[in-house]
């Protein structure tokens, strides 16, 4: 005990256990105010602010007050609306931000203090708080905090607010997280074709699409391509395969619509006339009419495609036809190499318009008679000489070699006959 202590009133003796005491017996507001803002102990401070009523001091010591303990203290016994938001958007304490944030009923507040404290623990118990739908919404769009977005989004139920964030978000977390919540089947077309969303997101929207006059609005209008080609499998509708077969600016979409064409004359257009040979290998592929298979022989203007149509025909007599008749040389050899029917590649031997097939067919031919009726009178030399070369007849052999109108196909014959008259 000091000597001073004996002069001045106990509220102020250096001893803390004899102000608490004696701070029990005061009833004044204004001095319990002194002690609870001044005295050097934290115990003393505490107790005198235990009996405060004045809201604005215990906004001040939550506020101010060096110990935590007092802070948080006084904190608990502030009611006042608008103090306890005052407290949970400006004390320093993070604690004491909590505490009193938590006690904030007004949403305006909370969806500030979600937005723009600066402890991330405050700013997502303050995001849980909100319960009002716009507040979430902005919030889960405008929030610095991603990890505060996503938990504002995990809770919108709003389907706009929803769809906006799934389109806008600068992060991709949240916008996946707000898609997959998006029920609303006309803003996941929205979202399908917004190539903001991003990929994923889109695809995400896509993939809950189920009707299918929407399905068709985005494989047309899409803007990311791999998202239009995912509607455009899904889609049964024939005239909207068919637009989107020719006019898609991508060729795997068109491609892939392509492969869901039935319309027989709408794959020989695009096996005729796509810029893409994917696309137009793949148009082709499909085509099944044989007319429809000799027009893109006769009209496309790629020799692949045409060579690749000559593939599909099965009739024997279309395919006489096109190697007789083909201005392309690779295509009637195509043609020739597929038929078999040893009359008809007779014909061709005969009557084909490129001399160069003549000898093609004949060396598929292998009916002895044919190949005599070839060598003694097809009108091309090297026909006649091919099929000599195949001919097993000793005197039709001499009789070509004493009479045939060409030096080479005589000599041909002439070796033939005395090479196989030695060998008997």
């Amino acid at each position: 005990m000091r000597v001073a202590d004996w002069f001045r009133p106990k509220r102020r003796h250096s001893n803390p256990a004899v102000r608490l005491a004696a701070m029990e017996r005061v009833s004044n507001q204004g001095v319990l105010t002194d002690i609870a803002k001044n005295d050097k102990d934290s115990g003393v401070r505490r107790a005198a602010m235990e009996r405060v009523t004045d809201q604005g001091v215990l906004t001040d010591v939550a506020k101010n007050d060096e110990d935590s303990d007092v802070r948080e203290a006084a904190t608990a016994r502030v009611t006042d609306q608008s103090l306890l938001a005052d407290i949970a958007k400006s004390a320093k304490d993070s604690g004491v931000r909590r505490a009193a944030m938590e006690r904030v009923t007004d949403q305006g507040v909370l969806t500030d203090v979600a937005k723009n404290d600066k402890d991330s623990d405050v700013r997502e118990a303050a995001a849980a708080r909100v319960t009002d739908q716009s507040l979430l919404a902005n919030i889960a769009k405008n929030a610095n905090d991603s990890g505060v977005r996503k938990a504002a989004a995990a809770r919108v139920t709003d389907q706009r607010a929803l769809a906006d964030i799934a389109q806008n978000d600068e992060s991709f977390i949240a916008r996946k997280a707000a898609v997959e919540r998006v029920a609303e089947q006309n803003l996941l077309v929205e979202i399908a074709k917004n190539a903001a969303a991003g990929y994923s997101v889109s695809m995400a929207a896509l993939g809950r699409v189920t009707d299918q006059r929407l399905l068709a609005k985005i494989a047309q209008n899409a803007t990311h391509s791999d998202v239009r080609l995912g509607a455009v499998v899904r889609v049964p509708d024939q005239s909207l395969l068919a637009d989107v077969a020719k006019n898609d600016g991508s060729a795997d979409v068109r491609k892939a619509a392509v492969e869901h064409v039935i319309d027989q004359i709408l794959l020989a257009h695009v096996a005729k006339n796509d810029k893409d040979s994917g696309v137009r290998r793949a148009a082709l592929a499909r085509v099944i009419d044989q007319s429809v298979l000799v027009d893109i022989i006769k009209n496309a203007e790629s020799f692949n495609v045409r060579e690749a149509a000559v593939e599909r025909v099965t009739s024997q007599i279309v395919l006489a036809d096109i190697a007789k008749n083909q201005s392309s040389l690779n295509v009637c050899k195509a043609a020739v190499e597929r038929v078999t029917d040893q009359s008809l590649l007779a014909d061709i031997t005969k009557n084909a318009t490129n001399y160069k097939v003549h000898k093609a067919a004949v060396e598929r031919v292998t009916d002895q008679s044919l190949l005599a009726d070839i060598a003694k009178n097809a009108t091309n030399s090297d026909a006649r000489k091919v099929a000599v070369e195949r001919l097993t007849d000793q005197s039709l052999l001499t009789d070509i070699a004493k009479n045939d109108r060409n030096s080479i196909v005589r000599e041909t014959a002439a070796l033939l006959a005395t090479q196989r008259s030695r060998a008997r």
